[in-house]
């Protein structure tokens, strides 16, 4: 987080919304366009630090939702190409030994996927209001109750009573590959490659699987870490040096690394594939955001209020608590009490 009088601070994605409603809250990076090479940042990226048409924040790296399997134990079972579809990975899941899961996700986020590529629309726009209708994420429910009830992800009440709050990448089976697959953030696949690497087993980033007649991949996205000079600096140029230093210079590049993630800046992504620093699983998840045009999330659904909201129904839902008609009308109504209360205390 950045401190309001320091000169060059770090900010999570959401907390723009606090500290900049306005896009006046920090320096327009934009004015620092000589000293901060933006060249090797893709439109959209920088489109997600601007608010207002003012540069707020540049982003150290970007998050996708991803796809990793474990690419022994499907070819062990004869699956040697990847399915395309979302039912393409039900059949696959006939052919997995008992109690394998080609895939485990059991996220609002991933229902979200789904739902986009249905709508080709996010969940929630810029201005924290909900895109979809009732029957839509009705639908998205649906798909994810199909993909349990066929076997191509084990049960939310499974995920709870096995996983618990735990990271699915420490558990053994995910270890022992009875998790087949996983559905989540590239940011994350390093450390699913370097828990398994004992194994001997290997991971694989198969295509996007799609649904029938999708408008749009649907990839959930998300800048990270991302960069603002207080706009009360009184050495502004000397804060971008230093930022343009952190994302383009081989020195800061390399200080750096990859422990917070790839660097979104393809200049930088050179320097450190140049230098040995990205393992395999790492490249592949480069290449996979490269070749899949994904959709930027707004920042109110980074909001604690709203996760928790969205959350709950979800495990309601996945737990049989309640049906799918329900578990849309309880997050249309909980996230919009939960943007609204966000909403009184920002204005």
């Amino acid at each position: 987080m950045l401190h309001l009088n320091c000169k060059l601070g770090q900010l999570n994605y959401d907390e723009y919304l606090n500290f900049s409603p306005d896009g006046k809250g920090f320096a327009d990076l934009n004015k620092y366009k000589n000293i901060i090479d933006l060249s090797g940042f893709p439109k959209d990226a920088l489109q997600a630090g601007t608010i207002k048409g003012k540069l707020n924040g540049i982003p150290h790296g970007e998050n996708k939702r991803v796809v990793v399997v474990n690419k022994t134990v499907l070819n062990k079972a004869g699956i040697d190409s990847y399915p395309t579809t979302w039912t393409g990975w039900q059949k696959a899941a006939k052919k997995l030994p008992a109690d394998h899961y080609p895939m485990e996700f059991s996220s609002f986020l991933d229902i979200i996927c789904y739902i986009t590529q249905k709508t080709g629309k996010s969940f929630l726009d810029a201005n924290g209001h909900i895109n979809y209708s009732e029957a839509q994420i009705k639908d998205g429910f649906d798909w994810y109750k199909k993909m349990v009830n066929t076997g191509a992800t084990p049960s939310r009440k499974w995920v709870l009573d096995t996983v618990g709050s735990d990271s699915v990448a420490a558990t053994k089976e995910f270890l022992n590959g009875e998790i087949t697959g996983v559905f989540d953030w590239t940011a994350l696949m390093s450390s699913y490659a370097t828990n398994l690497k004992p194994t001997g087993m290997k991971l694989d980033v198969p295509p996007f699987p799609l649904a029938k007649g999708a408008k749009t991949a649907g990839v959930l996205q998300k800048p990270t870490m991302l960069f603002s000079i207080s706009k009360h600096s009184q050495h502004p140029k000397e804060a971008a040096k230093l930022l343009n230093f952190i994302l383009n210079d081989p020195a800061g590049v390399k200080a750096m690394g990859t422990s917070r993630g790839m660097p979104v800046n393809t200049k930088a992504q050179k320097i450190l594939e140049k230098s040995n620093a990205v393992d395999d699983i790492t490249k592949q998840s480069v290449d996979y955001m490269a070749k899949t045009k994904g959709v930027t999330e707004s920042r109110y659904l980074e909001l604690s209020q709203v996760n928790d909201a969205y959350a709950q129904v979800t495990d309601s839902f996945g737990v049989g608590n309640i049906n799918s008609t329900q578990a849309a009308k309880q997050v249309i109504s909980k996230v919009n009490a939960a943007v609204k209360q966000v909403k009184s205390k920002i204005n």
